[in-house]
């Protein structure tokens, strides 16, 4: 397995499920790093990447692992451009990446695996924005009602859940946020960001979890 850089802690919570997941069924599994030189029959490749992004460093990784000519599996991503993967079995976690990539197939962010003992909510409603170049409610105003960007506030995956698992419920920009609310059964709210992603992923996968949307913060519970 090739894990991708792990940026933030919701890349790590989707390589921890990932893990948590081929131990479940048993997989013989180990991480490669994509420069070495692999023996392996199949490579599979960290999920939640976006494919023809701008974060040139998984590119990069991904370039790497695809160039050693193994049988590889791409799991489930974003694609918001071309990118070159050769032969390799691509899954995307919504349907617009398919303009890019039409033969990908469909399935689910692997962060909806992640298993966990819930939280118990020990605080009310919490309202967290993004701070980085994804995020669409950057200004002052909107940022100075936000809690923070939750990344900021956990390091592991099991901190990220239990921080969203403390919150009576929550209104967030932050897709892998919102996931982990949802795991704890926190009445959660997703709101845009600049991609395609949440609701492209709200649409395919989480309304029919429970999960709220909303166009803009002040459609939400706090406005």
């Amino acid at each position: 397995m090739v894990d991708g850089v792990a940026a933030n802690v919701g890349d790590r919570l989707i390589y921890a499920a990932t893990r948590q997941l081929l131990d479940h069924f048993k997989v013989d599994w180990h991480i490669h790093d994509p420069y070495e030189p692999s023996d392996d029959d199949l490579l599979l490749l960290f999920g939640g990447g976006n494919l023809g992004s701008g974060y040139h460093a998984e590119v990069k990784r991904r370039q790497a692992a695809i160039a050693q000519r193994k049988p590889t599996i791409i799991l489930p991503q974003s694609a918001y451009g071309q990118e070159a993967v050769c032969e390799a079995i691509v899954y995307l976690r919504e349907p617009s990446g398919k303009r890019f990539f039409p033969e990908a197939r469909l399935a689910p962010d692997m962060a909806l695996a992640y298993l966990h003992a819930p939280f118990v909510p020990n605080r009310a409603g919490a309202f967290f924005l993004r701070q980085d170049s994804e995020g669409r409610f950057r200004t002052a105003d909107w940022q100075s009602r936000s809690v923070g960007d939750p990344i900021q506030f956990a390091r592991s995956p099991e901190d990220y859940v239990g921080l969203a698992g403390s919150y009576e419920y929550i209104v967030t920009d932050r897709l892998h946020f919102a996931i982990a609310a949802m795991m704890n059964g926190v009445p959660t709210t997703l709101i845009p960001n600049r991609t395609p992603k949440n609701r492209g992923m709200w649409e395919t996968w989480l309304g029919d979890l429970g999960c709220r949307w909303a166009e803009s913060p002040s459609h939400t519970e706090f406005w």
